[in-house]
């Protein structure tokens, strides 16, 4: 008998992230951000996300991006 399997489960291909983004923000703007994630009840890295591929995909016609 195998034993059970302890952490996190693996994510699936499709949903792992691959890249990352580093953004320089000063203390103010980062509570700002951190309050509208919090507002959104999501993390910051997943309200960034969202609020960035909306806005590359409504300021560019030809933006292509897979979206969940």
């Amino acid at each position: 008998m195998k034993a059970p399997r302890i952490g996190r489960p693996p994510i699936a291909k499709k949903e792992r992230k691959a890249t990352l983004l580093s953004v320089r923000l000063t203390e103010a703007e980062r509570t700002i951000v951190e309050r509208a994630a919090k507002k959104a009840g999501v993390g910051l890295s997943e309200w960034a996300r969202r609020v960035l591929i909306t806005e590359a995909c409504g300021a560019s016609s030809d933006a292509t991006v897979a979206r969940d």
